[in-house]
């Protein structure tokens, strides 16, 4: 598996992939490098991206304030960066999910 997760400044770049009006906010998959989640919130107005972020927030059990999306606000792949966090640690993290 391609980790999704690149260094970036004091921190981590997470690329993925969010699928809009979903049953149910979830993990899709991690594939081609990239994190697949699907989420509930509609694609308007920011919402999308206010629940990306609560997400992974809730996901990796990180504060919202040290995740900030620096790409991808008006499109399906974007980039979160998450400040101050290793990411070998979030890579751990994220093989433990996804086994789950």
């Amino acid at each position: 598996m391609e980790s999704p997760f690149r260094p970036y400044k004091s921190g981590a770049l997470l690329h993925l992939r969010v699928t809009p009006n979903a049953s149910r906010d979830s993990v899709e998959s991690c594939l081609e490098g990239m994190l697949r989640l699907k989420l509930r919130a509609i694609p308007a107005e920011g919402a999308a991206n206010a629940a990306c972020i609560r997400f992974l927030s809730k996901l990796f059990d990180l504060p919202k304030s040290r995740l900030e999306m620096v790409r991808g606000e008006k499109s399906r792949e974007k980039w979160v960066w998450f400040k101050e966090v290793d990411p070998s640690v979030l890579i751990q993290q994220l093989s433990k999910i996804l086994s789950e």
